[in-house]
């Protein structure tokens, strides 16, 4: 009887000892879990300085990264989750891939953005007070429905919105718009007629003009 009840406490105890573990990991999981969600964890990369210090002075940066960095859903989560192990794991041990390998990029899906820009399915163009203050002295409408039917990534034109690194900005030659400073011509230009940077040529408009034209996927 004896040796049963001594066998009953030894269980008790490394069902105690166990269990402690157990919590104390779970714990220790969930605090990085959440560090590991955060700017400042993403930021801990010496690669990551440039794209954090954009990030925060961007018009995005009460927004984490990995509120745009993963996609929606579980698998989404898992994937983000695996694909951070293998960047920790290569930062961490100082072992870049063989050259050749692709390289790669961080991107953000449609289904991130709309999750908070999801007016953009049910207007074709987005309301004079919503347009950036550059937009509203000529406004101008954007038909983001039409690009989005087309399949047309919203980073292809933004992704200098929340990490502005100075290149690529998708702005001013496409298809016609009729602006507010056009409005009293007798007749609005024809989209063979005008090139957008006939005025925004940086003369006009506070000497402003794009980086870059939309040409790279509209024909003209």
């Amino acid at each position: 009887m004896k040796g049963m009840v001594k066998f009953v406490e030894i269980d008790v105890k490394k069902l105690i000892v166990g269990g402690s573990i157990l919590v104390l990991v779970l714990v220790l999981s969930l605090v990085f879990k959440g560090y590991s969600e955060t700017p400042g964890f993403c930021r801990s990369c010496h690669l990551m300085e440039e794209g954090y210090q954009a990030w925060k002075n961007s018009s995005h940066y009460e927004v984490k990264c990995v509120e745009c960095h993963t996609n929606p859903g579980f698998k989404g989560y898992l994937e983000a989750k695996i694909a951070g192990l293998r960047q920790a794991s290569i930062y961490f041990t100082n072992s870049p891939e063989p050259p050749g390998t692709e390289v790669f990029h961080a991107e953000v899906g449609n289904e991130r953005c709309i999750e908070c820009h999801n007016a953009i399915n049910q207007i074709n163009g987005v309301a004079k007070k919503d347009l950036p203050d550059r937009l509203k002295e000529i406004g101008l409408v954007m038909g983001h429905r039409t690009h989005i039917e087309a399949k047309v990534k919203c980073a292809t034109c933004h992704k200098s919105d929340a990490h502005d690194f100075g290149e690529d900005k998708l702005e001013g030659k496409s298809q016609t718009y009729k602006l507010s400073d056009i409005k009293d011509l007798d007749e609005c230009p024809k989209e063979d007629e005008v090139i957008c940077f006939n005025c925004h040529n940086g003369t006009f408009y506070n000497g402003k003009k794009p980086s870059q034209d939309c040409s790279t996927c509209h024909e003209l």
